[in-house]
């Protein structure tokens, strides 16, 4: 539901924030729109998979590494559920790039999933609150854990 909501109106205003996600792919994707004479693996226009409405890259060294590391990122802005007089906010990062995965990999046919979330970047967080005097740099940018704490 997010992934056609974020398909139907790209987040342009300066609220967005801007995640950066790894993906691993089952096969080999590259650009074939480049016409290269020679080995296609050695240009890095071929690593861009997708420039709109997100960015897909191929980030594996060597380029035909099993799996396949990918690269995307994309501008997000949170939303608001309502269930009767309470509501929640967040930012569907999780759901949009699973859906995309899916999609990507039915489209495909490679088994494409989500690794781990690299960056969030938030642009205009903390402005006017004098929070980039405490926080620093952690204001605009919350660094990604590289363990995941919900395991036991």
């Amino acid at each position: 539901m997010y992934l056609l909501q974020f398909l139907a109106g790209s987040s342009s205003h300066a609220g967005a924030v801007d995640v950066e996600y790894r993906l691993a792919c089952s096969g080999e994707l590259c650009n074939r729109k480049v016409l290269i004479a020679g080995d296609y693996r050695k240009s890095d226009v071929s690593r861009v998979l997708l420039r709109t409405p997100l960015e897909l890259f191929v980030v594996g060294h060597p380029f035909d590494k099993y799996p396949q590391e990918l690269c995307t990122r994309l501008k997000l802005d949170f939303v608001t559920e309502s269930k009767g007089s309470s509501g929640t906010t967040f930012l569907p990062d999780e759901d949009v790039v699973e859906d995309f995965c899916s999609i990507l990999s039915l489209l495909s046919r490679r088994l494409i999933s989500p690794v781990a979330k690299i960056r969030e970047r938030h642009a205009d967080y903390g402005s006017g609150l004098g929070l980039h005097d405490a926080l620093g740099s952690y204001a605009s940018e919350l660094p990604a854990p590289i363990r995941d704490y919900h395991c036991n």
